[in-house]
């Protein structure tokens, strides 16, 4: 994979890297208004993700994903309750991670990333990674 850096000093290499940057600016914008129709659009009913521009609709899980998902949901979730660390949720969370919208099948947030949320927040944020150690 290239690196960010390599890119870019790749693009600064480049005699059209003006030219470059504008196109690339413009396409940003118009991926950004697809993201907020994306947003506008999206339901409880229907599991969507964005990505890199893109509506990307999924099929119903099979049984074997679904218990797996639920029963991960519940051991976590009671885990996280009992020791006060934060919140967990599955399939239908809405997570802004770049560019992208994702709805992972598991994700944990640790309490400081939790404290504005309410009832009507739908974006959540990147999820920790490993936070919680199982004691």
């Amino acid at each position: 994979m290239i690196s960010e850096e390599d890119i870019y000093y790749d693009l600064m290499d480049h005699p059209n890297a003006d030219v470059i940057v504008s196109r690339a600016q413009k396409a940003l914008e118009e991926e950004q208004r697809k993201r907020m129709e994306f947003r506008e659009w999206l339901s409880p009913s229907v599991k969507a993700e964005f990505i890199n521009g893109e509506t990307i609709i999924h099929s119903p899980n099979k049984r074997g994903h679904l218990e797996v998902s639920e029963n991960a949901h519940l051991i976590l979730s009671l885990f996280v309750r009992k020791r006060g660390l934060g919140k967990v949720s599955y399939e239908k969370a809405l997570v802004e991670i770049g560019r992208n919208d994702f709805e992972p099948d598991l994700c944990f947030w640790e309490t400081e990333k939790t404290k504005d949320w309410d009832e009507d927040t739908m974006i959540h944020p990147v999820p920790n990674q490993g936070g919680v150690a199982l004691i």
